[in-house]
């Protein structure tokens, strides 16, 4: 069966599609040329006589009413009250879950109508009885089904000649009811004179009842549809939660118009009064809705920079990003722990930093760095050449922080068992070393063999249990004194802590296997996973690394000191499974075969240097390859233009270089230093080329094999200039405390001129950015106008100004970072009137919230009476006044006892003149109250 005109109309109206989680869902869209099949019922056709055939497919449709399992309807069967509860409820898209308990006596919560009933009772829409109940299986009357569609569809009458209805007096209980529904065309009664009041409601004619009710308030159910939508969420901007308050308050209003603007519903959004909270209006027609959200603000997906820098305690610094980041470009051995030089901090006051690590959170998006020193005062943070997971480039951050004395006692924030024998306890931040920690049973008695000392630095310690000590029996280990980095005591002091020795599992790891992996490299397999990192030598020598395998947590990378050759011993010992069972000890001689093959180039590629713009010709070899400052590749071959073959003559060897020590298997030599000359060096080129190699080796020392590549050259890339932009002047702006001029020596590029976080004012805070038109004739320049948020600039004097990141236009080139420590700012925190009182009939006194000037011959205020001007008292005269907290203000004429009963407030006019010292004008409100 498929839906009838009318009824596309009507799904048009009010259908509704549901977001998933938050409103930031996709728009949606309704299509009324699309044919949907629906439910059939046996007893329900599309003729003249069956006029609830409508209704009936509409909520079926909706899935608001079932058939029964024989096909049928049975549209001219009596409705309950519990039944017609449910329809309701669904029709309505009421949430019956989280519902209110209405009370009744006869409807308990596991009534499979209780939630259909309690909604509705809590919806105002239905009501009980006086005994307290509901009546769940009496049938519906007309005048109580009357009752129920109006209030759930808020209907309101409409202006009436005439109610034809002689059955309904103005005294009865449901007139008013049966009056709506006959003057919005929902009811044309049961004859022409009666509607029939105490008449049962039958299923079909409830289902008409409300589908012609959704079609008289279509505004109203459109708007219930948005609304139903839009919910607490998630939304992606620019910045994400540090976004100006203004940019995060235009992508909800974005998204909810979005959402609106599909079914005819205005939307207005304002800030609500928590915040990242909104309250947004609905409106069609005479209808409206409110509706308060809560929005979570994430990053947008095109977002590279530092969000945050802070202190987290005496020795650690958080950074926060807006990205995953690749450790490689963080860390010099691409993982963790010492940083590469372009994460820095210097300090600003003589403060030693000591030497920094890092970690990356698990998220890749949080960096805690950790300094050997106590951190204090200012430091100028850098971090540059970051880069996010997928290549793109974060964008450099170069500020100042301020690192307050540490006063926070550092806690015990874990105790987790690593094996049966070892138990690690986790600290809220890095401690002093500290031994004196002392272990009991928890009855008292004395135990020995649990060591473990927190070193200097750290923030944990690994107990190990010794074989005396008894399993699954609990030992207290008590801190006493324990200290953090700067000296604050542990909290609790004493702290204590309780864990126990677990029962070995009775089977000790052994070694599996030995595979060499490289010249220098081989894998150690174990039967099951270590504690830790086992020792091991390698013809009696230490080995330089040994590093569990990313992928199997049984395998560990072992690197010799030397080039793996012949027949040599390798000694095994000190490891330990995760039950605590010790593994024996173990020497074997294994076989290891010397790299004698020569290197092999598996794949080459032209790449463009994101740093640079150049491009390279990337070799990439089946081994790692070593090179120094005199590595170098030459070629000779032919090349291709225009579908001619030409030799080429043998290009001279080139340096070879790296992009990064993170895969040692791949070199590269710049196209431009490579190819030569014009003559030879041709955009558009294909080149076919034997290689030659200058000191590039493998481990063991053997020159790669001779290797052929085929490339097509391009070009590299050309900046449009490299102009670094300059400034010439900071000041504040004479009318306006509220910005501050910034004059640039040439017009600038506008995306990186108006970022606000290009620019820091010490004391205040820059809101936004605007600029002004370039001049170019002459000497050039161009001036970026700050906003400061108004307030925030609480001091006047001179400031310490930053201004970094900003290009010239067209040029990729940023300029070298300004500072200025001799602007003076004057505060902008503006002037309030803190009270307006009627002193004389003649009188207004007005105090302020700081020292003001008036001037003569000025008109500031006018007088409202009852909100509203009159012309014989609405002018007013300020007195002059200099350096005062309170002014008189002189009125037209007496104000009459009935004025002040209607109510005295003034109004600013936009000739008002009063300003503090520093020039700010004077805030006022719509209106100013007066009182006597």
């Amino acid at each position: 069966m498929k839906k009838s005109n009318a009824y596309k109309m009507l799904k048009a109206a009010i259908a509704t599609t549901v977001a998933t989680g938050a409103f930031v869902a996709a728009v949606p869209t309704f299509t009324q040329a699309v044919e949907t099949t629906v439910p059939s019922f046996s007893d329900v056709k599309d003729i003249s006589t069956h006029y609830f055939y409508e209704g009936v497919m509409n909520l079926a449709e909706r899935e608001v009413i079932s058939g029964y399992a024989d096909g049928t309807f049975r549209p001219y069967q009596n409705i309950s009250r519990a039944h017609a509860a449910k329809i309701m409820a669904l029709a309505l898209e009421l949430d019956i879950v989280n519902v209110k308990d209405p009370g009744f006596t006869d409807v308990s919560q596991t009534n499979p109508y209780y939630g259909h009933i309690a909604a509705l009772v809590e919806a105002g829409i239905i009501s009980g009885y006086e005994d307290n109940t509901f009546k769940p299986s009496a049938n519906l009357t007309r005048a109580q089904m009357a009752k129920i569609i109006v209030l759930g569809y808020d209907l309101k009458e409409a202006k009436l000649t005439e109610f034809p209805f002689k059955d309904i007096k103005t005294k009865d209980w449901h007139a008013e009811f049966i009056r709506t529904l006959y003057s919005n065309e929902i009811t044309t009664g049961t004859t022409a004179t009666t509607f029939s009041p105490n008449t049962l409601v039958t299923r079909g004619q409830m289902a008409t009842f409300i589908n012609r009710s959704e079609l008289a308030n279509k505004d109203l159910m459109a708007i219930r549809a948005v609304a139903k939508q839009v919910n607490s969420g998630i939304i992606n901007v620019a910045r994400g939660s540090y976004a100006s308050t203004e940019n995060k308050l235009a992508a909800v209003q974005s998204n909810i118009h979005n959402i609106s603007a599909e079914r005819g519903v205005l939307s207005k959004v304002v800030a609500g009064p928590i915040e990242d909270t909104y309250v947004i209006s609905f409106t069609k027609g005479e209808e409206a809705m409110e509706k308060t959200i809560a929005v979570t603000f994430d990053f947008a997906p095109g977002d590279r920079f530092v969000a945050e820098v802070m202190s987290i305690n005496a020795t650690q610094v958080k950074v926060a990003f807006s990205a995953k980041i690749d450790p490689a470009s963080l860390f010099t051995n691409g993982k963790s722990g010492a940083l590469k030089a372009n994460v820095t901090l210097s300090s600003l006051d003589k403060v030693t930093v000591g030497a920094l690590t890092g970690e990356l959170s698990g998220d890749g998006k949080f960096l805690i760095i950790t300094s050997k020193e106590v951190l204090l005062k200012r430091y100028d943070v850098l971090i540059d050449g970051v880069k996010a997971i997928d290549g793109t480039a974060i964008d450099k951050y170069d500020e100042m922080i301020t690192i307050a004395a540490d006063k926070t006692a550092p806690q015990i924030i874990s105790v987790e068992r690593i094996s049966a024998s070892q138990t690690k306890v986790k600290f809220s931040e890095p401690m002093k070393a500290f031994a004196n920690v002392s272990f009991k049973y928890a009855d008292g008695s004395a135990v020995t063999g649990v060591s473990g000392r927190i070193a200097a630095g750290a923030d944990e310690v690994v107990f190990t249990m010794a074989s005396n000590v008894l399993a699954n029996k609990d030992i207290v280990a008590t801190f006493i004194g324990a200290q953090d980095q700067v000296g604050n005591l542990i909290t609790p002091n004493p702290a204590m802590i309780s864990f126990s020795k677990g029962s070995p599992d009775g089977v000790a790891p052994t070694v599996s296997s030995y595979t060499q992996t490289g010249a220098t490299t081989f894998a150690v397999r174990f039967s099951e996973e270590l504690v830790s990192a086992p020792n091991v030598k390698v013809g009696q020598v230490n080995a330089t690394t040994v590093v569990k395998d990313d992928s199997n947590p049984e395998v560990y990378i072992v690197t010799a000191a030397r080039v793996l050759d012949g027949a040599t011993v390798v000694e095994v010992s000190s490891f330990t499974d995760l039950s605590g069972e010790v593994g024996k000890p173990t020497s074997q001689v294994v076989a290891f075969v010397k790299d004698v093959d020569a290197p092999k180039m598996v794949a080459s590629v032209v790449v463009q240097d994101a740093t640079d713009g150049k491009e390279y010709l990337e070799l990439i070899f089946d081994k790692n390859i070593k090179i120094d400052a005199d590595s170098k590749i030459s070629g000779s071959g032919t090349f291709v233009k225009d579908y001619v073959t030409s030799p080429t003559t043998n290009f001279t060897a080139t340096k070879a270089t790296r992009k990064d020590d993170h895969n040692k298997n791949i070199v590269r030599v710049e196209l431009d230093a490579f190819l030569g000359g014009a003559t030879t060096d041709i955009k558009g080129v294909t080149y076919t080329l034997d290689l030659g190699f200058v000191k590039l080796t493998s481990d063991t020392d053997i020159l790669p094999a001779p290797a052929k590549v085929t490339f097509t050259r391009g070009e590299d890339a050309a900046p449009s200039n490299t102009i670094v932009v300059g400034i010439t002047n900071v000041a504040q702006d004479v009318d306006d405390t509220n910005k501050v001029n910034v004059t640039f020596n040439n017009a600038v590029d506008g995306a990186s001129a108006i970022n606000p976080a290009n620019y820091r004012v010490d004391g205040a805070i820059v809101e936004s950015v605007t600029l002004r038109q370039a001049v170019t004739a002459g000497i050039p320049y161009q001036v970026a106008v700050l906003n400061l948020v108004p307030d925030s600039n609480i001091f006047s004097g001179t400031r310490n100004i930053t201004i970094e990141n900003v290009k010239a236009l067209g040029s990729t080139k940023t300029m070298e970072p300004y500072f200025t420590d001799t602007v003076l700012l004057k505060e902008n925190v503006a002037p309030t009137v803190t009270s307006a009182k009627l002193t004389d009939t003649r009188e207004i006194t007005l105090t302020f919230s700081e020292s003001v000037h008036t001037k003569a011959g000025t008109t500031d205020f006018a007088l409202l009476i009852g909100g509203a001007t009159v012309a014989s008292n609405d002018t007013i005269t300020t007195t002059v006044g200099t350096n005062v907290t309170t002014v008189v203000l002189r009125l037209e004429s007496n104000v009459s006892p009935q004025n002040i009963r209607s109510g005295l407030s003034l109004v600013g006019l936009a000739t008002l003149n009063i300003k503090d010292a520093a020039g700010n004008n004077l805030s006022v409100p719509a209106t100013i109250l007066v009182r006597e």
